[in-house]
């Protein structure tokens, strides 16, 4: 775009004074008239056409990069999350969290901890009576008004509770949209993501915090819906993320775009990821033989985040792949690891984030990991300072393979 400009401003410059003269005038005018048309029609195209970056991921002939921890860290944490016989956990997929609480969902029981680890209750159980359920979500966590709320889809409401785990009311609540992370609450607004099953009018429905509608927004690919589809390990994949306080999202494997939420909550095009050939397709989506026959082969992308230089993917393919794109040259690579981003900066497991807010990635490390780590002989050698170095081994030391699992808090680097 800027050379376009400043092929403009040349073009202008370029009539002195002399040459312009009154029989020469109406010539010279109308011919620089119709060159900067001609620029400025290209000039459309471009934005056009190149308005987002288009990222091409290509498991045949992606290189492998260098990009490690240390390139990107300023610090790290480790918060191992309370073990007690109240709150076991085998691992932690899915999560919400508050600046000072984690909400953690495990199998049918829901735990609230404090962002320092400790536990702080479980939240309502399973069962039909008030404050019980059989279907429930992560909704908000509301610390102003000290409250936890959940989701019960099969009864169609919200549930209250204090922070203790009392129960305090419910209110009706209909909603398509999934809960537990699939939901973000940012700048005073819900965004709920709905699912996409072949026939969603809408992807995603915005709420302000008093749960009234705001919009929706991105119209999903549609499809025939074979219901073998919806139990398919690949049929709803997607990314959310907060990056420089704006929600980022992207919809499931039939639509190619990362889209930003600004202040209006509009969805604007961000960028564009294409698989080509790897690509699903609406035919694939709309059989459930060929579906089954070709997911294995075709590529989903369960997870964008972002930092200043790059683009954190991954994307499965019979396997989890972990990649970046370099925003500056255009270049999609594969880290070194198959485990995430190589981590060469306090002697840790190599890391692959589950959330971002701004400029922290959080991820859970199950304690039995770590324990193998300690005597992994692979490990990188560490680049940073012996503090960070020195607080990683006496986490690990003092952790039992038993123990619930380890909160990571990966700082990144700022400009």
């Amino acid at each position: 775009m800027i050379p376009f400009l400043i092929i403009i401003l040349l073009i202008f410059s370029s009539l002195s004074k002399k040459s312009v003269t009154f029989v020469r005038f109406n010539v010279k005018i109308m011919t620089t008239i119709k060159k900067v048309s001609i620029i400025l029609i290209l000039l459309f195209v471009e934005i056009s056409i190149f308005g987002q970056p288009k990222i091409i991921i290509n498991p045949n002939s992606t290189q492998t990069g260098t990009l490690s921890m240390s390139d990107m860290v300023e610090s790290i944490e480790y918060i191992p999350l309370e073990t007690t016989d109240e709150c076991l956990l085998r691992t932690v997929r899915v999560f919400i969290c508050s600046d000072n609480y984690l909400l953690i969902y495990n199998r049918d029981e829901i735990y609230l901890f404090s962002r320092t680890g400790r536990f702080v209750a479980q939240i309502g159980a399973e069962g039909g009576g008030p404050g019980e359920y059989y279907t429930a979500h992560a909704f908000h966590i509301d610390e102003k008004n000290n409250q936890v709320i959940l989701y019960e889809s099969y009864k169609k409401q919200l549930l209250y509770y204090d922070m203790k785990g009392k129960f305090l009311k419910s209110i009706p609540f209909e909603s398509e949209a999934f809960a537990d992370y699939n939901n973000q609450f940012i700048n005073n607004h819900f965004i709920l993501k709905h699912p996409n099953l072949g026939f969603t009018t809408y992807s995603y429905t915005v709420l302000d915090s008093d749960l009234n509608f705001v919009n929706r927004q991105i119209q999903p690919v549609r499809y025939k819906m074979v219901p073998a589809n919806v139990f398919v390990g690949k049929g709803n994949s997607f990314a959310v993320y907060v990056y420089n306080n704006q929600m980022h999202v992207r919809e499931n494997m039939l639509n190619d775009t990362l889209y930003m939420i600004n202040n209006d909550y509009d969805f604007i095009p961000k960028y564009i990821l294409n698989a080509g050939r790897y690509e699903f397709t609406v035919d694939i989506k709309s059989n459930a033989d060929l579906f089954a026959r070709e997911s294995k082969n075709r590529i989903v992308i369960p997870y964008i985040f972002e930092t200043n230089d790059n683009l954190l993917i991954s994307y499965s393919r019979e396997k989890v792949y972990y990649c970046y794109y370099n925003k500056g040259d255009n270049k999609f690579m594969h880290f070194s690891s198959s485990s995430g981003i190589p981590n060469d900066y306090d002697g840790g497991l190599d890391f692959w984030p589950q959330y971002q807010h701004n400029n922290q990635l959080i991820a859970f490390y199950d304690a039995y990991l770590i324990d193998d780590h300690k005597s992994n002989p692979n490990k990188l050698k560490p680049k940073g300072a012996a503090a960070a170095v020195n607080r990683f081994d006496q986490m690990a030391r003092k952790l039992d393979p038993e123990d619930n699992p380890v909160m990571v808090i990966v700082n990144l680097k700022q400009k």
